[in-house]
């Protein structure tokens, strides 16, 4: 996996053998090839079995061999789809992504994880497919709206709990601030490096996962928002349960409230029932990874009753 930073340059990725899955916006931006250019909207909806077969209709029209490539421009739920397309047809050709959102550039691009939802259930189909080429244009943050890129400042926020030299380049409101983009990239890049496949070390960075999901889709709301939610509450959990101090935890707390106001959760049993699906459980329980102070993580298991009393002690 190569992770470029450079200025999107789309002439050199229109070759003969290759698509773009991009939105209107950037369809239009970049102006792609309409003949080489599938067209999705924005949002989860895109991540579907529907949507990914229009996409192997698209490349078999367009007699991509395995040769082939798609290039994703667009933010994560763009990249999640071409991936996971990426993966299976032919049994696998080139992948190349285009972050351009904050949470795909810091997140969803780096990693290799692609994939769908099915039945209600947040990315039950999908597959580890590395990009052949990651690249991150800085300057394409410059598109989009505050509320935009707010959504990428959960994962954000997540990065400078987990890593010192993350929290030390971490002001708030600097929403280009290059350096510290590029270090919560190579930081992701180097626990993927050295856990691949999600058995250790990469479950750290499901920090605030567990309940965001579950958020999510119980509330309908974005993903990097639903993730700064879930960790403040999986913050509040971890201070329950003893496992976090009150100063780390105000320290921490303040850094999700500067961003933006926590609601208040409700219908907290059909919020619980969602988490069942989440990938770090075994049968009966459900597994967390808290932040317990110190740039340094806990995994624990509780059971539905007891993550269900807790939430409703919040």
């Amino acid at each position: 996996m190569g992770i470029i930073y450079k200025k999107l340059d789309v002439a050199q990725l229109t070759k003969d053998n290759t698509v773009f899955v991009t939105i209107t916006r950037f369809a239009k931006l970049f102006n792609l090839p309409k003949d080489k250019t599938f067209i999705v909207p924005s949002g989860e909806m895109v991540k579907s079995l529907y949507y990914a077969k229009k996409l192997c209709n698209f490349l078999i029209k367009k007699n991509i061999t395995r040769q082939g490539a798609i290039v994703a421009i667009g933010g994560g739920t763009v990249g999640d789809l071409s991936g996971f397309v990426a993966s299976v047809y032919l049994r696998g050709i080139d992948l190349i992504l285009v972050p351009t959102t904050l949470l795909a550039q810091i997140d969803s691009s780096i990693g290799g994880k692609t994939a769908i939802n099915y039945k209600g259930i947040k990315n039950i189909i999908g597959s580890f497919y590395p990009a052949k080429q990651i690249i991150v244009d800085f300057s394409l943050l410059h598109t989009l709206n505050n509320k935009e890129l707010i959504n990428g400042y959960g994962e954000l926020v997540k990065y400078t709990l987990l890593n010192q030299e993350i929290d030390q380049l971490y002001k708030y409101d600097e929403y280009f601030n290059a350096p510290l983009i590029q270090k919560c990239i190579e930081y992701k890049d180097l626990i993927v490096s050295s856990d691949y496949y999600d058995h250790s070390l990469r479950r750290n960075l499901s920090l605030g996962h567990t309940i965001g999901h579950a958020i999510e889709k119980c509330y309908n709301i974005p993903h990097g928002r639903a993730v700064l939610y879930g960790l403040y509450y999986e913050l509040m959990i971890s201070s329950y349960l003893g496992y976090l101090n009150s100063t780390d935890l105000a320290w921490a707390r303040k850094r999700i409230l500067d961003i933006s106001p926590i609601p208040k959760l409700h219908n907290i049993k059909n919020l619980v029932s969602l988490m069942q699906y989440d990938k770090k459980n075994n049968f009966d329980s459900i597994n967390f990874v808290l932040f317990i102070g110190n740039f340094s993580t806990k995994e624990i298991s509780l059971s539905y009753e007891e993550v269900t009393k807790i939430l409703q002690c919040l």
